[in-house]
């Protein structure tokens, strides 16, 4: 499903906040991180994606995101922004299992 900025806090936090989350660059950048317990958090006034955890920590700026689509059944994030750079956003493990 497609989302909009302003949903976008809800989903980071429903479905990455304290899971291990992997981000996927691809793009300008190419690069895998993961995250362990991850703490994610999404912006609006700013347009920052904030994900951290023990070890690492990434401010990622959405403002100029053109197309972002979350599969509920995957469980990832797809984030298309205006300088060919692509991200993913997926739970690796979940905590409920």
């Amino acid at each position: 499903m497609f989302v909009k900025e302003k949903e976008l806090n809800k989903i980071v936090k429903d479905n990455f906040y304290l899971n291990n989350v992997l981000l996927e660059m691809d793009g300008i950048i190419n690069a895998h991180i993961y995250f362990t317990k991850a703490v994610c958090r999404y912006r609006y006034k700013t347009g920052l994606l904030i994900i951290f955890d023990i070890l690492n920590t990434l401010n990622v700026d959405l403002s100029s995101q053109y197309e972002m689509i979350f599969d509920e059944e995957e469980n990832y994030l797809k984030i298309r922004l205006d300088n060919g750079q692509d991200l993913k956003l997926s739970v690796i493990n979940n905590k409920r299992n």
